[in-house]
Order: structure tokens, then sequence, then C-alpha cells
């Protein structure tokens, strides 16, 4: 099997993994608070990220590159400023929106990724990839939305629309992190920029207590 086959299925598996989480998180709420699940979430993410990136034979055979410095604060800031207010975004939108909408609105995000890399990193983007992009999109709203503009009097589409601005901080966030990427590596830029989702969602029960509780 070529590079290119075994990228493909690579990221058809992990799409495969990452589909449940919207409902887990969904079936989740009925005994925590959407910041709260955050919390736990990503504490527990950024602690193990943390730890595993600072062992060396493990370092060693995933080379790993830890950002130092002011790259390891920016990597931290992206996480506490974008990242984590998409992922309170996402949590919030999910008490009204379904996870299978949702979950084709997070197919959108090579769109808009490629959207912010022209625009902050001037990549280019040839025509194919253009077209593949944007089939993705317009088949993702059909599933989403369906054949009609968004009715924002409906409460789901409010949540959609709301997932979809979520999605939109996360892609911004990508790029961002991409241009670390080129001094570190990603494993490393990751355990900072988790490590900042981690403190935002302990940080917004305490900046909006009645719209994002920590408790229920």
């Amino acid at each position: 099997m070529n590079e290119t086959r075994r990228a493909f299925f690579i990221l058809i598996g992990l799409n495969a993994l990452w589909a449940p989480v919207n409902w887990a998180i969904q079936t989740a709420m009925a005994d925590a608070t959407p910041v709260a699940i955050g919390l736990i979430r990503f504490s527990i993410f950024a602690a193990a990220m943390m730890l595993l990136t600072s062992i060396r034979p493990v370092k060693e055979r995933l080379g790993v590159i830890n950002p130092i410095g002011l790259d390891a604060l920016k990597a931290f800031v992206i996480g506490l400023l974008l990242a984590g207010p998409a992922h309170a975004i996402y949590y919030t939108a999910l008490v009204t929106a379904s996870t299978s909408q949702t979950t084709t609105i997070n197919t959108t995000g090579p769109f808009w990724t490629t959207l912010f890399a022209i625009a902050l990193l001037h990549e280019k983007v040839s025509r194919l990839r253009w077209f593949a992009i944007a089939l993705g999109a317009v088949g993702a709203y059909i599933v989403a939305i369906g054949f009609q503009w968004p009715e924002m009097t409906a409460a789901d589409q409010k949540g959609n629309l709301l997932y979809l601005v979520g999605t939109l901080m996360e892609c911004l966030a990508f790029v961002l992190a991409a241009r670390l990427l080129r001094r570190s590596s990603g494993l490393g830029v990751l355990r900072w920029e988790m490590t900042g989702v981690a403190v935002s969602m302990a940080l917004w029960p305490l900046i909006f207590p009645a719209w994002l509780p920590m408790s229920v």
C-alpha cells in the first residue's frame, strides 16, 4: 500500500473514531453541564499529553519536539482563546442541535481551514482540491439544513449556526498552530494547546456563571 492510500485509510479510521464524540457528549449532559464535561475531558487529555511528551523514549519514538519560550506561550494562548471557547460553544450548541447535523457541520472544517490557510499562510490550492472541498461543504449543508435557507426561528438551526461558529474558531486555531509546527512538532504544540483549552474550560464558569455554570 502506497503512502497516499495509507494516509487515506488512516483518515477514514480517525473520522470513524471521532463520529460518536458528539453523541457521547450529549449523553453525558444528562448528568453534567457542558463546561464540566469539557473541563474533565481536556484536563485529562492535557495531563496525558504533558506526561507522554516529557518521557524521553516516547519523545524519541514519536519524534516529539516541544516548543519552548514564546512558541509554547503562543500554543497555550491559541488553546485558551480559540480552541477552548470553540469547544465551549460546541457543547452549548449540542443542547438544541442534533448530533447528526453537528457531525455533518464538522465535515466543513477542511473548507474553512483552507480559506484561513490561504489568507494567513499564503498557501496555494489547486482547482481540483477547491472543487472537492466545495462539494463536501455543499453536501454537509444539505444534510444539516436541507434544500433551504436556514430558519433562525428554529431552535435546532440556531444550534447549528452556533456550532458553525465554533468550527470556524477551531479551524482558525489549527491554522495559527501550523506556524508553530515548523519550529517544533505537532504533538509538542498540541500539549500546550490542550493545556490552554483545559484552563479555558475552568475560566468560563467564572466569566459567564449564568450561561456556562460548572454544576447542574
